[in-house]
């Protein structure tokens, strides 16, 4: 909700990710326009619930969450 939220931008119901978004252009931008208006430092915490919605096409459970998070690697 919160990205719908941000970019304002609807996603085409094939899932929540990048292709999804019905508007790829707008919802950038918009997306831009609120980090910057807002002043959000957009912090890992953050990145790393949303990276994760997007990977899995939804965000899991606590439980899940925190293995996904508990099993990344560093490159």
């Amino acid at each position: 909700m919160a990205v719908k939220y941000i970019t304002k931008v609807n996603y085409n119901g094939n899932g929540f990710n990048e292709d999804s978004l019905t508007d790829k252009k707008t919802a950038k931008l918009n997306w831009i326009n609120y980090v910057i208006d807002n002043e959000c430092s957009l912090t890992p915490f953050y990145d790393g619930l949303a990276w994760i919605a997007m990977k899995e096409g939804k965000l899991p459970n606590l439980d899940k969450c925190k293995n996904i998070i508990k099993n990344l690697s560093i490159i």
